[in-house]
């Protein structure tokens, strides 16, 4: 039920941002369009139980008054939404900066540039690298007919540490919590049942260890999870296996929401009711040998910027680079990629980071 209440918001929110971002005088043309159907409907039931006609000076004055108001509030909320995206692309612009190391040797990626070219849900338009390090690399994919923009990041684990926080009970945004752990690189974990800072984990529960100490051992047959050894070789927890004794592998763990691949191949979960709508994602997977992660944070719900994917065109990206098991963490709003180069990566589809319970970040190894 929750899955489909907030399917239903998503949806109602995503044709909200499309009138938004229709011409205005289109929009105002709506906006009296609309008052013109609710004063229509209201005078008919009014009508209908008061056994009497309503005074045409009274309808006037209704309409016209209700009209003024309601486009004076549309005015408010367009200027308001244009604004904010002007700030959030004044904001994007300043943080994409390329650092790449210098040399003619390929990175992990970029030998697979022109794979990743070749997606079938869209016309890849760019493959750009934002930042490649020793052991660290993001990338920018920039897709049209539908406009998408995929952040795609993967983390050698014998240069990086994975990175979790013991503080996981209250909601704290991904940025601050990375900045305070100085981490490289991070993204959001679980936010639980409601955007709200005070709302509870409710079903959205599983296992979390950080550094040998249970935080919560809540694992059921709808979650997954992955973990890190003391050597940080990395695992997969698929959602079916109940494990509630970790083992001395499960050094660090952190639960995701559903299964996406196993094996190599697409195992997207049947309780995962966004999988076929276009959606913001935050995707975690990991290769065959375990020694390196992959994180994919997908902006969505900005028709004229990323609409976001579904969960078999996600598969699809990570199929490309060598993801062998992956899992679907907390989407939609939640969704964040942070980096200390650049700060937050993409554009949070509430306009701004949503606080969330918990978080994985990754940071260099001392030399």
């Amino acid at each position: 039920m929750g899955d489909f209440v907030n399917i239903l918001i998503d949806d109602l929110w995503m044709v909200l941002l499309r009138v938004f971002e229709l011409p205005l005088a289109f929009q105002g043309l709506l906006w009296i369009f609309c008052s013109s159907v609710f004063w229509l409907f209201t005078f008919f039931i009014l009508g209908a139980f008061k056994k009497t006609s309503i005074q045409p000076a009274v309808k006037i004055y209704a309409y016209t008054s209700s009209t003024i108001f309601f486009l004076i509030i549309g005015a408010i909320a367009i200027g308001d939404y244009q604004l904010h995206n002007i700030e959030i692309d004044a904001k994007t612009k300043k943080q994409i900066v390329v650092v790449k190391d210098s040399g003619n040797k390929r990175s992990y990626l970029e030998q697979y540039f022109e794979e990743l070219k070749k997606l079938s849900f869209g016309k890849v338009q760019s493959v750009d690298f934002l930042q490649a390090e020793e052991g660290l690399e993001i990338i920018k994919i920039n897709m049209a007919e539908p406009l998408n923009v995929v952040f795609l990041a993967t983390v050698d684990l014998t240069k990086y540490n994975v990175g979790l926080d013991t503080a996981m009970s209250v909601k704290l945004r991904t940025a601050k919590v990375a900045k305070k752990n100085n981490w490289d690189i991070a993204v959001n974990g679980e936010a639980g049942t409601a955007p709200a800072r005070e709302a509870p984990l409710g079903s959205w529960i599983g296992n979390f260890i950080v550094n040998g100490n249970p935080i919560m051992l809540e694992d059921t047959r709808y979650r997954p999870f992955i973990y890190f050894d003391s050597n940080n070789q990395v695992y997969y927890s698929k959602e079916e296996d109940v494990v509630k004794k970790p083992s001395e592998q499960m050094h660090n763990a952190i639960w995701g929401r559903f299964d996406m691949m196993m094996n190599g191949e697409s195992a997207i979960s049947k309780h995962d009711y966004t999988a076929d709508h276009f959606f913001p994602r935050t995707l975690i997977g990991l290769n065959k040998d375990g020694n390196r992660i992959f994180m994919m944070v997908v902006d969505g719900r900005k028709p004229l910027y990323s609409i976001g994917v579904t969960m078999t065109q996600a598969v699809e990206v990570f199929k490309k680079v060598g993801v062998y098991n992956a899992m679907a963490c907390d989407q939609g709003g939640s969704s964040l990629m942070y980096s200390k180069q650049l700060g937050v990566i993409n554009r949070p589809s509430d306009g701004g980071e949503r606080a969330v319970y918990t978080h994985l970040g990754f940071k260099k190894k001392a030399n």
